[in-house]
């Protein structure tokens, strides 16, 4: 497993100030570790167009976990909640990660996404567009709920 804590948007990553690279460069780099899952606390990390990079460039990824928005420090403090419950050699079930997801939004509006292996096998010709078009209206609908939430 991989956790990278860093900026980003859905065109690259950001891990110093100074300097950010394209994902398809960021799985280049993670490549010689051979990471089975990677975790990316990150804004828009888990958009199709960061994952879909990930998965062409490491054949060992399973799963990669991201918000495909913008997150705050305390979003970003849920998503390392995966680091240590994936470490315990626990496998996360639909419902756990259904659950999570809930109890997330719930208390951090925030969202975490599971990427796997198979979301990108045989992709349609419209599929990386449409992905990218759903993520840009979740994007806008959870920015008018929570305008709507905060008082």
């Amino acid at each position: 497993m991989v956790a990278i804590v860093a900026h980003s948007n859905v065109s690259g990553v950001g891990l110093t100030a100074d300097s950010a690279v394209s994902w398809e460069v960021l799985s280049h780099w993670l490549l010689p570790f051979s990471p089975k899952v990677v975790i990316l606390v990150a804004c828009e990390a888990g958009r199709w167009v960061a994952a879909r990079a990930l998965f062409e460039g490491i054949p060992t990824l399973k799963e990669v976990y991201g918000s495909p928005v913008l997150i705050n420090d305390r979003q970003a403090a849920a998503i390392k909640l995966l680091v240590p419950y994936l470490l315990s050699s626990k496998r996360l079930t639909v419902e756990g990660l259904r659950m999570g997801q809930f109890v997330n939004f719930l208390l951090t509006r925030g969202i975490v996404l599971r990427r796997t292996r198979r979301d990108f096998r045989e992709p349609g010709a419209l599929e990386g567009p449409a992905w990218t078009a759903g993520e840009e209206l979740l994007k806008a609908a959870l920015e008018q709920l929570v305008s709507t939430v905060r008082p």
